[in-house]
C-alpha cells in the first residue's frame, strides 16, 4: 500500500456511495477492487489506515 493514493481513493468512494460509509466499508470496497479477500486479516489494518487518512484530511479543511 505504500504507492497507492489512499487519499484519493477514500475521495473517490466516499463520491461514488453518495452517502457517509464507515472506514470498514471503505477498507471491503478496497478489497473488491484490488483482489484481497473481504475476509483478510489485513482489512483491520488497511481500514485503520483509512481512518489515519481522513483525520489527516479534516485536519488540512480545518486549516
Amino acid at each position: 500500500m505504500k504507492d497507492f493514493d489512499r487519499r484519493g481513493f477514500i475521495l473517490r468512494t466516499l463520491r461514488e456511495a453518495g452517502r457517509p460509509i464507515s472506514t470498514a466499508q471503505c477498507a471491503q470496497t478496497f478489497a473488491r477492487e484490488t483482489g484481497f479477500g473481504e475476509d483478510d486479516a489485513r482489512l483491520g489494518q488497511i481500514g485503520n489506515g483509512f481512518s489515519q487518512t481522513l483525520d489527516q484530511l479534516a485536519r488540512a479543511t480545518l486549516s
